[in-house]
């Protein structure tokens, strides 16, 4: 009696694992409501909350994976970006038309040689790079060599400059003669020479002086 009880219980034992097996076997991992089952999804006939689309999950929602991967692109674009290039700020770029007398007077400008071709720049000591147009460049007889850079350029407003590339450029005033790294842009504006230009070609100097104005004794108007 004992043996047969034995035999059915492993029997019936054999046929649970089998089933259970083959249960296992017709289960999948479904892409519509990300469990395990067999082939009667639960997300059927049912609406997803993110694109209204239906017989799938939010989840599982493959226009939602779409945004992640299209936002993660751009995240990483953009770090990449500033990992390879520099920001600098310079002054407002003004088109050689656009000046006038009023702004000559009030704005520095110095002539100078650069390459031995004589160029007016505007002498701007907020800039951080030295600035010369492609237009310049074109009127010498022999044009420096201009190499691709990776810098963005913007002005007061954060308005992006239109960059071509960068040169070296020799400048010479009455007592000093240097080399200087220059930015080529496509505007048709003054070029520019920044702050450190300025000041080690003797074009500014740094004064400190203090200034003492009279104290004048206030008049009575009423007397007691």
């Amino acid at each position: 009696m004992n043996e047969k009880l034995t035999v059915n219980a492993l029997k019936n034992f054999k046929n649970y694992r089998k089933q259970s097996i083959s249960n296992q076997k017709n289960e999948f991992n479904c892409k519509q409501c990300g469990k395990k089952h067999e082939k009667k999804c639960p997300a059927f006939g049912t609406k997803c909350r993110n694109c209204d689309g239906r017989n799938h999950w939010a989840k599982m929602c493959r226009i939602q994976s779409k945004r992640k991967n299209m936002a993660a692109r751009r995240v990483n674009a953009m770090e990449e970006n500033s990992e390879n290039s520099d920001t600098i700020y310079i002054g407002e770029l003004k088109s050689v038309n656009e000046l006038d007398a009023k702004e000559t007077n009030c704005v520095w400008y110095e002539k100078i040689l650069v390459n031995k071709n004589a160029v007016t720049f505007k002498l701007n000591t907020g800039s951080q790079m030295n600035v010369i147009p492609k237009s310049e460049l074109l009127k010498w007889d022999e044009k420096p060599v201009v190499r691709n850079c990776k810098i963005a350029v913007l002005d007061y407003s954060d308005n992006r400059v239109p960059i071509l590339g960068e040169c070296y450029l020799n400048c010479e005033t009455e007592r000093y003669r240097k080399t200087y790294k220059f930015l080529v842009t496509s505007l048709n504006s003054c070029p520019i020479l920044g702050l450190e230009a300025c000041r080690e070609l003797g074009l500014i100097q740094r004064l400190n002086m203090i200034y003492k104005s009279p104290i004048e004794t206030p008049k009575l108007i009423l007397k007691e």
